[in-house]
């Protein structure tokens, strides 16, 4: 007979679950299931009478990796145990009964760095009846005069709430969509609360480089964004096939896959986790969420122990598509169609 010897956890991340473990007399069979699929194990106890199922997390995380919560069932013989497992590639050092009702389901740790046109989103999660609302405190300022404003929005006055899956709630906090109290005022940073959950968001001023901002679906298998504020680069080496035909060599295929590589500026040590999430994220885009898709190839992210060296890192990708992107520019006027042309 088999008997649990550690409770399992009923809502849990992957490694909450890594090592399970009964005692046991005799080989058993096990079984666990989900609406994704299932596993059938048969086990037999080793010398102190121990059955382990080990190396477990890395099974959620695959029946897991569409980003959605799952619930799972373990059964032996006569028993089973129900438990919930939340997508999340790395290895929290706080249970996810206590994480997800005190955070936003992101790695960033203090204020986020953002501009004007970025896209910015908070995710939450929550199986209660009821979930807590969003709310928004927003502060302006007047560079000219040195007056500043503070605001309080509700979800409902921003773009509103998306489902973003069973029990998930995402709302978009985008910068640009919040309107000025004033004329002369420029936001300068917001905070964003549901419950207990705190994110808060400062602008930072765009300077010499157009900032770049890549969405990606992060280790909790929901969309965030990351900007990277310094320079960019483009790289151009088509790989080229070479053969002889009639005497003479030419190219029979020629292709153009230009690799582009971004630095990050200068990085606090809040933003070094979710710069480590980009870099390991598998689903990755570029300005929004409805840019083109990317495929991440390279980067560039070594930490000192110096306290007093700035922290860079940088990303290198390239576009998923086959074919080589063209971004068409579109046609600049100098004059509307007002103009009045009768001087000719």
């Amino acid at each position: 007979m088999a008997t649990l010897k550690r409770q399992i956890p009923v809502f849990g991340f992957p490694h909450q679950y890594d090592t399970i473990v009964f005692s046991a007399d005799a080989p058993c069979e096990f079984a666990i299931s989900s609406n994704a699929g299932g596993v059938l194990l048969k086990l037999s106890p080793n010398a102190l009478g121990e059955i382990r199922i080990e190396d477990f997390a890395q099974v959620l995380r695959d029946f897991t990796a569409d980003g959605k919560a799952r619930d799972f069932t373990l059964s032996w013989e006569q028993n089973s145990q129900k438990f919930t497992v939340l997508p999340c590639r790395f290895e929290l050092s706080s249970a996810a009964i206590s994480f997800v009702y005190t955070h936003f389901l992101t790695l960033q740790q203090g204020a986020k760095p953002t501009y004007l046109g970025a896209q910015e989103f908070v995710t939450l999660y929550s199986a209660l009846p009821s979930r807590d609302a969003f709310s928004l405190s927003l502060l302006w300022a007047n560079p000219q005069t040195g007056e500043v404003r503070e605001a309080s929005l509700s979800e409902e006055q921003s773009d509103g709430v998306v489902t973003a899956g069973a029990n998930y709630y995402r709302l978009d906090v985008s910068p640009a969509q919040f309107t000025p109290p004033a004329e002369g005022f420029s936001l300068h940073s917001y905070t964003v609360t549901a419950g207990k959950r705190s994110q808060w968001f400062i602008l930072c001023p765009v300077l010499d480089a157009q900032p770049l901002t890549f969405v990606f679906r992060n280790c909790f298998g929901q969309l965030e964004s990351f900007h990277c504020f310094g320079t960019m680069q483009q790289e151009v080496k088509p790989t080229r096939s070479a053969a002889s035909f009639a005497g003479k060599t030419r190219n029979y295929r020629v292709q153009s896959v230009p690799e582009f590589t971004a630095q990050t500026g200068i990085l606090r040590p809040c933003d070094f986790a979710l710069f480590e999430d980009l870099c390991n994220a598998d689903y990755v885009l570029l300005g929004s969420e409805l840019g083109p898709e990317v495929c991440i190839t390279d980067n560039d992210f070594k930490l000192s122990s110096d306290l007093y060296e700035p922290q860079e890192a940088s990303i290198t990708w390239q576009y998923a598509s086959r074919a080589r992107r063209f971004e068409v520019e579109p046609d600049v006027r100098t004059f509307d169609n007002s103009f009045d042309y009768t001087f000719q």
